[in-house]
């Protein structure tokens, strides 16, 4: 009888073994009673095994059974309580599949909606959200401070009621102290020439406590005979504001006295208004002012900024005070006013430049080296 013998070796020989199986040719691992089959190139250890013991076979379906609880969810626990939910049709856990205690999304739907109309609470429409609400106040994380340091900063209306005037009454145009009994300072001239147009409205605010201001028709100490008062309101105050507006028959030479002091005394000079005389044109964009401008107007058509200079008494030591003149921005170039040392220019707000295009405005020579700018003037 013909014996078919396969090659074998215990776990520990074949470990050891560098012999490559042939094509079919079998090997029995004797420790394992376990057999690979060659392939022709490949040797032991690089060979898997072709047979299961009995006993592997069933280690392996007893571990199936003893993961199978972990693996896999009970019929009898779907849908129920403590169980696993379902989901419906519409991709939700039914209503009933969730306990009490936990809220459905009509509940919750429910509630965001109460929440969010308590919190609008009849708003009007533009300002119902967070982002218009914090739009309304700047954005500002800190808005109770800034309006708090903004209130601190703003005048008191009692404060102002004594500290500044009417917006009713005309410019402010002369301010009167006093140097003792010595001299009058007007806006800080000793005893300095106060200019007035006839049928144009004046403001003096008088601060020289126990000396009377009376303006009088003729000069030298006060007379109460001669005392001026046509168009003027409230002469005589020490310590207020006198209104002027004199009528054209009013005299060209007034006169101001200390009721007390005749030594605190001036000139008044009271011009009539006149009627400026057009000059041509200029596209110039730089213009000294001249006497000969006086009482005249003078547009102004270039496209670039005109820059305007006032020229101090020494260069033209014939400007009569009391001189005006208008000057007009017909192009698009702004009109830039500046004054030669030691002239000087006051103007509302400290605005230089006529606003825009069309702008009009006024120069007047109201002191030795003074001039004030009135009109359509603009930073």
């Amino acid at each position: 009888m013909a014996i078919l013998r396969i090659r074998r070796g215990t776990t520990t020989q074949w470990a050891s073994s560098t012999r490559e199986l042939k094509l079919g040719e079998l090997g029995i691992d004797t420790t394992l009673n376990k057999i690979k089959a060659g392939n022709g190139t490949a040797i032991w250890n690089n060979l898997p095994y072709i047979n299961v013991l009995p006993q592997e076979f069933a280690d392996a379906i007893a571990s199936i059974d003893n993961t199978l609880g972990e693996s896999y969810v009970q019929v009898s626990l779907i849908g129920v309580a403590d169980g696993l939910a379902t989901l419906g049709a519409d991709g939700k856990i039914p209503d009933s599949e969730i306990p009490a205690t936990i809220a459905r999304d009509t509940e919750v739907a429910s509630a965001i909606s109460t929440a969010i109309s308590n919190l609008v609470n009849s708003s009007p429409e533009a300002l119902n959200t967070l982002k218009e609400l914090s739009d309304a106040l700047g954005a500002d994380a800190n808005f109770a401070t800034t309006i708090s340091t903004a209130l601190g900063n703003k005048l008191n209306s009692s404060d102002a009621a004594t500290s500044y005037l009417p917006l009713a009454e005309p410019a402010v145009d002369y301010y009167i102290t006093d140097s003792g009994t010595g001299s009058y300072l007007v806006n800080g001239v000793s005893n300095g020439i106060i200019n007035f147009k006839k049928g144009k409205k004046y403001r003096i605010v008088v601060n020289a406590v126990g000396h009377p201001f009376w303006i009088q028709t003729v000069p030298g100490a006060y007379s109460s005979a001669n005392v001026y008062s046509t168009g003027i309101t409230n002469g005589g105050t020490a310590n207020g504001r006198i209104l002027v507006e004199l009528p054209q028959s009013a005299p060209n030479s007034l006169y101001y006295v200390c009721q007390y002091h005749p030594s605190m005394n001036g000139k008044v000079n009271s011009s009539s208004l006149e009627l400026l005389e057009y000059q041509p044109s200029s596209s110039a964009t730089s213009y000294t002012i001249s006497s000969s401008d006086s009482s005249k107007m003078t547009e102004f058509t270039a496209s670039t900024n005109v820059a305007i200079t006032i020229p101090s008494d020494p260069t033209d030591a014939t400007w009569p005070i009391g001189s005006s003149l208008e000057l007009r921005q017909m192009g698009t170039g702004r009109l830039v006013f500046s004054a030669t040392s030691p002239a000087t220019i006051v103007s509302t707000d400290g605005y230089l430049k006529t606003r825009a295009q069309y702008s009009s405005v006024f120069l007047e020579k109201r002191a030795s080296n003074a001039w004030i700018l009135t009109g359509d003037i603009d930073a």
